[in-house]
């Protein structure tokens, strides 16, 4: 993939990407930072790209996973500095894999909903889209969407604690 390629394909989502960070971060300079971040690690995997059929959708995914990995060292890199405190921080860090891995599951039960609950959960639940412009852009009716949404929900919730309760 050359730079005009990757251009078209993820640089329209750099907003949705930011807006994501900023919620992430609540800093304007550490959003931007998490944006850059999460572009270079597009950019140096573009050639080992598989054939994507929702670009904003991947984005959104590695910039949250780049924020996660940089918390994990954050959390990592106290550990080290602190050797007497090493055994809380160590549980500390625990919880925090332990929510990543969470949150990867949650990921991967999303994207194994049928394309139109996927979209909907998606708009409404990590973009925050009203139910109102969820409709139009999908060309739906508002009750639709709630339903959907409600169904999307479920299906995850159900497989969320078919996979935990293990």
């Amino acid at each position: 993939m050359d730079a005009s390629q990757f251009r078209q394909q993820f640089l329209p989502h750099a907003q949705s990407m930011y807006r994501l960070a900023w919620r992430l971060t609540r800093d304007v300079q550490a959003a931007e930072d998490l944006v850059q971040d999460a572009f270079l690690g597009l950019w140096t995997k573009r050639n080992r790209l598989p054939k994507i059929d929702n670009t904003e959708s991947y984005c959104l995914t590695t910039l949250r996973h780049t924020f996660l990995n940089q918390q994990r060292r954050k959390r990592l890199e106290v550990v080290d500095e602190t050797a007497a405190d090493a055994g809380i921080l160590v549980e500390d860090a625990q919880q925090v894999l332990e929510r990543a891995e969470r949150l990867s599951s949650l990921e991967r039960f999303i994207a194994l909903l049928p394309e139109e609950q996927r979209r909907v959960l998606t708009l409404r639940d990590i973009e925050n889209r009203s139910y109102a412009e969820i409709a139009a852009q999908l060309s739906l009716s508002e009750v639709n969407v709630r339903v959907i949404l409600s169904r999307a929900r479920r299906t995850v919730r159900e497989q969320y604690k078919k996979h935990f309760r293990q």
